[in-house]
């Protein structure tokens, strides 16, 4: 939990919202502002795949450690992208540089988080998986709520005592105490124990045995493609909704900070409930009623308008669902895989669904720069502007409700 709460204050200050703000000054294209979004998800999928059947050590401490240290130093290089000039059509300069450091920053980092959470499922029994993964999330979530409204706060108080240039700098001195504080948190951790892996088999002999192993289980079969449907539906949608709040609904960033917050606050009780579910094996009921209700967010983004932004407040109620799909997700996929050896489950469950997410955000971001470009191409009603973000997010709604479905096929024996 020290680890988590660390990681985290320094995680929140560095990616999400703040992040995206502070990519949003130099005002990307939607192609663009969809490219920095993904490449998170897109990078860790990537890294992690390669090192997990390619490159693999037995030493999974010692990977995170060397990955959470590299991740965080490029970090720290993105808040440079200030020096660059921002005259009209210099803007992209910028952007690349962020965008360069930030897929380093992931790639390092996808290593670091898999080996970490594969290390830690073989310290703990696992009867008592839902117990260590709620608490390490609600250890996070409450560091999520108050750190960075915390730091916001601050930020508009001192900034009301210095001049105007002033404020594009105040990111990057949050961005840069978020990297140090991440980098803190590795401390918590280095006194547990190694656990190391078993000898492992030829780099193409282990994909060839590992993804054998998982398709021949129905059951992470339909886990997967439950997984990867919501994962698809959900990136089409990832710089569609932020640019939609950001430039339709003109939502500052202390509302959108307090809407992230109220979220984080109810995912507190729902990630207690959700290790209890996990703990007495109804890991997949809980998934399943996680990606229903979080679906239910779609239609509130679809009513919300200018003057009717407060639908976000019901949307990021519904999102608070995913604390459930997080937790349940993870240890259902631990529990349909072969103890001592799940990272190859691992790599397919959360990263191959990672990839799918970025290179869907990529789709959603160049279909809305094309239909943004010819909004008379729109065939909804409404002005062409907003019909054009309301076309994705019908789309990205009836395939959040298809991908719960797949998970009515499971059944696990007991």
């Amino acid at each position: 939990m020290a680890n988590q709460m660390l990681f985290q204050a320094g995680n929140s200050l560095t990616t999400g919202s703040f992040f995206n703000y502070f990519a949003s000054g130099f005002h990307p294209s939607a192609f663009w502002l969809s490219v920095l979004m993904i490449i998170p998800e897109t990078m860790q999928a990537i890294s992690v795949l390669a090192y997990r059947f390619f490159f693999q050590g037995k030493q999974r401490k010692r990977t995170w450690l060397a990955g959470v240290i590299a991740a965080r130093g490029f970090a720290l290089l993105i808040p440079l992208s200030l020096l660059f000039p921002t005259d009209a059509g210099q803007q992209l300069t910028p952007i690349l540089w962020i965008a360069v450091w930030t897929t380093a920053w992931y790639l390092a980092q996808g290593i670091a988080y898999v080996n970490y959470l594969s290390w830690l499922s073989d310290l703990a029994p696992r009867s008592r998986w839902g117990h260590l993964f709620s608490w390490r999330q609600m250890a996070g979530l409450m560091i999520s709520i108050f750190v960075p409204l915390g730091t916001l706060m601050l930020r508009r108080r001192v900034l009301s005592q210095l001049p105007d240039e002033a404020e594009r700098w105040s990111y990057a001195i949050i961005f840069t105490t978020g990297g140090l504080l991440a980098l803190l948190s590795i401390f918590p951790l280095l006194k547990l124990p190694d656990v190391p892996l078993p000898r492992q088999r030829q780099p193409i002999q282990r994909l060839t045995i590992h993804w054998r192993e998982m398709w021949e289980n129905k059951s992470f079969r339909y886990l997967l493609a439950s997984r990867w449907t919501a994962a698809f539906f959900q990136g089409l949608t990832q710089s569609v909704l932020f640019k939609y709040a950001y430039d339709i609904l003109k939502i500052p960033i202390e509302t959108y900070l307090i809407l992230v917050s109220f979220m984080l606050v109810l995912q507190l009780p729902i990630s207690w409930i959700a290790g209890r579910l996990c703990d007495s094996q109804q890991d997949c009921t809980g998934l399943f009623i996680g990606f229903l209700i979080a679906s239910l967010a779609m239609p509130c983004w679809l009513m919300a308008k200018a003057e009717t932004w407060w639908w976000l407040i019901v949307a990021y109620a519904c999102w608070g669902s995913f604390a459930l799909v997080n937790i349940c997700g993870t240890s259902f996929c631990l529990k349909l895989a072969p103890r001592g050896s799940n990272l190859g489950h691992l790599a397919f469950y959360e990263q191959v669904s990672g990839l799918i997410a970025g290179l869907s955000g990529l789709l959603g971001g160049a279909v809305l720069s094309a239909l943004l470009a010819n909004t008379d191409s729109s065939a909804l009603t409404g002005t062409g502007l907003v019909a054009s973000f309301h076309l994705l997010m019908i789309i990205s709604w009836m395939g959040r409700i298809i991908a719960p479905l797949w998970l009515l096929a499971i059944r696990r024996d007991n």
